[in-house]
């Protein structure tokens, strides 16, 4: 590792504070999918060293002069689509703050940042200028780029620009979890740190989690709730005190909107979510999950409600005001935030109900969809259908095997496919006929699309009104508040299983959506394919269909006659395991095996994220500054799109502790990480420039790995909704310029975890 000594915190000598002129190119516009054409990428990958010069020409583009507005922004032309470069000179070897925003990423000196595409303004990061020649190569997107460096004032800081913190409410002696930026300016990997912390009420103290190198962790810590929210937090090193600061909370009454925080099993990071609580609190009343739209806080979801004396409404994050679209990583946080709520309200669980406006709109066709026994009703709101239908999701009009793969990757995001499973909910749904944002064409189609079926069907269109609407003075907005989704809440509950005889449900996968009511889907014939059952019970046998499943159990209240596909058999009371064989359904004595795919375990790549995951990254060969430089970037990444903190271990670090069921992304393969090679033996290596394959941790019945090989998985779109990647992808840089033809591999493991040619498991590029 390079060791840089104290130097690096004197007084900076920059010239070109804010990026005043630099060079620009356009790059075409990519829709939501891992397989990104990308000359300029391709180009560094094959060789090419930055700066890029003027006049040069990357693909069908040149690169040409940019320089600011008066306000110091870059917009218009490439900032809508490309990359910015920036040199800058510097007399030392320095650290700065790079404080930037509008862009997606940026290259310092080679080394892949996290960007600000959505303009929050709270990323600043260390940077290392060496003496000399620094180059900046901005990946943009959304029209607009601003970039300052900004000194470095001390080693080690906070950085109050990002904080999650709960409200405190007077007179309570509760306590809860809170965060705050750490930022690390130094070569070394931070460990031992601790935060301190008096309020009015008594202190707090927290050990942090490693910091890497050049970057910045959100560091959590426990603060008491009481007092008047005030909190002062030094950071400290043993007994060296390294910054001070101080927070302050919100200060609630009992029953007025407020913030409440929880630690994610994800990633072990702190969330908040929203609670607009009832005006007469008690158990065994409704929780409302309400979910948020493109750009809205958590918070601002539930002051969009007028209180309620019957329920308490809570709103989820998404993880970020955009977040993921409440696909993915954001549908996780819906279901973590339901069950914090369930265990601190204590609702009648009968009584539990779903909506949420435009992007909450689309999460609650999605989570509706997905989880039918887990709502009564469901309301969406100014709601979308999916990524194909309004939000750029990849199309392909004649898709080669290859192109099927990918859309059976991204079959959790296709709605209507699960479109039955709505009969099992009431469902109310609203819109603005005038909406100009998601045009009430979406909430059209839905409604045609379920009439034919759907028994419990309501419907309102508020004549004139746009995507964000409130027709009367009462507390509340209309466009979310409305009175007539609370009052079909209000007649509706979730039926026990012991009065569900006629079950119909659906899933992309077991690994998505697995149980309804008394029937669980635990293995599929062909992975990521819709599956499905069609039950019916009577006293004493339940007969049926399925689709495209392996393996599922039915939880029965008593012994019961099976007919199944045609197939008779005699189940006991109780867990009953079943397995498809080629004779017909046959019952085994024990369930799934853990070492097979099951609902814990089952792919793709990205439900890598689903629970407890940490980086380990290769200390060996000529990759090893690559795996940690990778390993800080997605971590940034993932702390910019989700709110994270997950932790970073170096492969030796992570070989010493005790982590056996946390899921694990290795940077590096065999022979440059020594995880990759105790685990060799669930390693398939073939060959490409980039390899990315998801495994079952030998040593955990519920941990998985991701592997992921080489800087050109840098840059693949682990954190945007609706870019969904199978179980594995062998990619050749030539991907870069010619897509997925270029595409060496890709496709799913069996349920055993095996490799198989079949055209269901394996696509391949001629």
């Amino acid at each position: 590792m390079r060791v840089f000594v104290a130097v690096a915190f004197l007084p900076a000598v920059v010239f070109g504070q804010q990026f005043t002129w630099g060079l620009g190119i356009p790059v075409p516009g990519n829709a939501r999918t891992p397989i990104r054409i990308d000359p300029v990428e391709y180009a560094l990958l094959t060789g090419h060293t930055a700066p890029f010069v003027e006049g040069e020409q990357i693909g069908a583009n040149k690169w040409t002069t940019v320089v600011p507005n008066k306000e110091g922004n870059y917009s218009g032309g490439i900032f809508n689509g490309g990359y910015a470069q920036f040199t800058i000179e510097s007399a030392t070897e320095q650290v700065k703050f790079l404080e930037a925003s509008g862009h997606n990423m940026v290259y310092v000196n080679g080394e892949p940042r996290v960007g600000d595409p959505y303009s929050y303004g709270y990323v600043s990061l260390p940077v290392l200028l060496k003496k000399g020649t620094n180059t900046f190569l901005f990946s943009v997107g959304r029209g607009s780029l601003k970039a300052n460096l900004v000194d470095v004032a001390k080693p080690v800081s906070f950085d109050l620009r990002d904080t999650t913190l709960p409200d405190a409410k007077k007179g309570t002696n509760e306590s809860s979890w809170a965060s705050v930026m750490v930022r690390n300016s130094t070569a070394e990997t931070l460990t031992g740190l601790t935060i301190e912390g008096v309020s009015s009420v008594g202190p707090c103290f927290a050990k942090l989690g490693n910091i890497s190198p050049f970057s910045v962790r959100k560091s959590q810590f426990v603060v008491p709730l009481g007092g008047d929210g005030r909190i002062e937090l030094t950071l400290k090193k043993g007994t060296q005190t390294l910054d001070t600061t101080e927070v302050q909370l919100g200060v609630k009454k009992p029953l007025e909107t407020h913030k409440v925080t929880f630690r994610s099993k994800i990633d072990g990071s702190i969330q908040y979510y929203g609670v607009n609580p009832s005006q007469k609190p008690d158990t065994g009343q409704a929780l409302f999950l309400s979910l948020h739209g493109a750009s809205v806080e958590g918070i601002g979801q539930a002051q969009a409600y007028g209180p309620k004396d019957w329920g308490t409404l809570v709103a989820a994050t998404n993880r970020r005001p955009y977040g993921f679209d409440w696909e993915e990583v954001g549908r996780l946080d819906a279901l973590e935030v339901l069950s914090d709520a369930k265990e601190r309200f204590k609702p009648d669980p009968q009584k539990v109900y779903l909506t949420g406006h435009s992007m909450g709109g689309h999460g609650t066709w999605q989570i509706g969809a997905h989880y039918p026994d887990k709502f009564a009703a469901i309301a969406p709101s100014a709601g979308w259908i999916s990524f194909w239908t309004y939000a750029g999701g990849a199309k392909y009009p004649n898709p080669s095997p290859v192109e099927q793969m990918l859309l059976r990757a991204m079959s959790p995001s296709d709605t209507l496919a699960l479109k039955q499973n709505f009969a099992q909910q009431g469902i109310f749904v609203l819109h603005g006929d005038a909406d100009d944002n998601v045009p009430v064409s979406e909430a059209r189609t839905m409604r045609k699309e379920l009439e034919p079926f759907h028994k419990d069907l309501h419907w309102f269109e508020q004549p004139g009104a746009g995507h964000w609407w409130d027709a009367d003075p009462a507390p509340g907005a209309d466009a979310v508040d409305y009175k007539g989704i609370f009052d079909l809440f209000k007649d509706r509950k979730i039926p026990l299983d012991s009065q569900v005889s006629d079950l119909q449900f659906a899933t992309s996968s077991p690994s998505v959506s697995a149980k309804c009511h008394w029937a669980t889907i635990e293995q599929q014939v062909i992975p990521y394919t819709r599956s499905s059952l069609d039950l019916h019970r009577s006293k004493g046998s339940i007969t049926g269909t399925t689709d495209n499943v392996a393996r599922m159990t039915l939880t029965l209240s008593e012994p019961m006659t099976l007919t199944l596909d045609g197939n008779e058999l005699s189940a006991k009371k109780g867990q009953v395991f079943l397995e498809k064989v080629i004779s017909g359904w046959k019952i085994n004595s024990k369930p799934t095996p853990a070492s097979q795919k099951n609902p814990v375990r089952g792919g793709t790549i990205k439900s890598i994220f689903d629970h407890g995951v940490v980086f380990v990254y290769g200390t060996r060969g000529k990759d090893a500054q690559w795996a940690q430089n990778a390993a800080r970037f997605q971590a940034e990444q993932f702390w910019y799109r989700g709110n994270s903190s997950v932790e970073i271990y170096n492969d030796k670090e992570f070989l010493s502790k005790d982590l056996k069921d946390h899921n694990v992304v290795l940077f590096g393969g065999i022979g440059t990480n020594a995880v990759a090679d105790k685990w060799k033996g669930q390693v398939p290596t073939p060959p490409g420039d980039a390899v990315m394959m998801i495994r079952p941790r030998p040593d955990s019945n519920i941990a998985s790995f991701v592997l992921l090989s080489g800087p050109m998985t840098d840059r693949m779109p682990f954190f945007s909704s609706g870019a969904s990647m199978p179980d594995y992808m062998v990619l050749s840089k030539e991907t870069l310029l010619k897509g997925t033809k270029a595409v060496v591999a890709a496709g799913f493991f069996t349920n055993d975890w095996k490799v198989s040619v079949a055209p269901e498991f394996m696509a391949r590029s001629k």
